[in-house]
């Protein structure tokens, strides 16, 4: 795979697109060692992505699956997700089952990462860019609501949250602390 490359979706979740990304971004000694705990911080650049660009131009009915383009840099990470703005805005309910859903299952799969994890990097992300881009103290309403409008459990629920003391933390561990020397984040719900 070549540096700085613009993948689909069907594109990235192929395992042989995913292991040249991770060795790209991580190196062969980390990523056969630690291949799910770095497909997992990979996930992260992914999130804050797509909520990025989300939150700042909308997500139209006709951006879903097919249309979504990763703007891979040189380093094998995420640098952008873009897609043709199209039709009416879907709320975030919609984006949760028509992108997410599918998305973190076949990722969850082909990274050997519970799914669990996958959410909580969504829903982290998506509490990171909420603040910084609408510079907002209140957590956005999809990651407090037990289900989403149609019904359906809401799997970004509850993914962030804030201790009474104010500390914040996150539903589901990343799994960074399995690599030598990286620790547990200042979030990680496995930490007092």
């Amino acid at each position: 795979m070549d540096a700085g490359r613009i993948l689909t979706l069907e594109a990235l979740l192929q395992p042989e697109a995913l292991d040249e990304l991770l060795l790209q971004a991580y190196g062969a000694r980390w990523v056969s060692d630690y291949r799910p705990v770095l497909a997992s911080q990979w996930s992260k650049y992914y999130f804050m992505c797509l909520w990025g660009r989300t939150l700042s131009v909308g997500f139209g009915d006709g951006t879903m699956w097919d249309s979504i383009r990763i703007v891979v840099g040189n380093r094998g990470l995420p640098e952008s997700v873009e897609w043709q703005k199209g039709g009416s805005d879907l709320a975030f309910d919609d984006v949760v089952e028509q992108h997410l859903r599918p998305l973190i299952k076949r990722f969850a799969r082909l990274a050997d990462v519970p799914a669990a994890v996958l959410w909580s990097n969504a829903g982290d992300a998506l509490e990171q860019v909420f603040r910084g881009l609408l510079d907002m103290s209140p957590l956005p309403a999809v990651l407090t609501r037990r289900q989403l409008a149609g019904g359906s459990p809401n799997p970004l629920y509850g993914t962030v949250h804030y201790l009474a003391d104010g500390t914040r933390k996150v539903r589901a561990c990343c799994l960074a602390y399995r690599v030598p020397g990286i620790g547990h984040c200042q979030h990680c719900p496995l930490q007092n």
